[in-house]
């Protein structure tokens, strides 16, 4: 018959609490597990080696289905400490993931940053360009006016000139 326990609490604290109702002095054995030991009174108890596991002699049927509920429990409580344990483990594994990142993250922003102040160079040294460049347009302009201001009086001097030639 199989016994379904509410939840882990309630069962490992009827399960210790019960335990020691019995008057039978509970041992542990070798996986850490509480075996009782059926002494009877007036016969003395089997001496057995150091570190031998202690057998498993339930009193009745109550004690069978106690010891059954606490075997169950323990196996839970077995599989909730691996599973706590694969837990750490992948959250270990996450954070040393998320360290990485966060530095991956840190040194790309510095790179953004040193990129981000190379365009505004960039943009400064082609705002200069573009000044210079315009400044020399206008002073292209004004030079090749100038030019063509004397190049004028140039054409009208020897207009002059050769209405003066064909006069005389």
């Amino acid at each position: 018959m199989r016994v379904r326990i509410p939840s882990l609490s309630v069962a490992l604290i009827a399960v210790l609490g019960l335990g020691g109702c019995g008057g039978a002095p509970t041992v542990r054995s070798a996986d850490r597990r509480p075996v009782r030991e059926v002494v009877e009174p007036g016969v003395a108890a089997p001496s057995r080696p150091a570190g031998a596991a202690q057998p498993v002699v339930p009193f009745s049927t109550a004690d069978a289905s106690l010891t059954e509920t606490l075997d169950s429990t323990l196996t839970v409580l077995e599989e909730v400490r691996k599973e706590n344990a694969r837990l750490k483990e992948t959250n270990a594994q996450l954070q040393q993931q998320l360290q990485q990142r966060e530095e991956t993250i840190s040194r790309l922003n510095e790179e953004l940053d040193a990129g981000g102040s190379r365009i505004q160079q960039l943009e400064g040294a082609l705002q200069k360009w573009q000044q210079d460049v315009l400044g020399f347009r206008d002073e292209m302009r004004r030079a090749e006016e100038a030019e063509l201001g004397i190049l004028q009086k140039i054409l009208a001097l020897l207009q002059e000139f050769e209405e003066q030639r064909e006069i005389e």
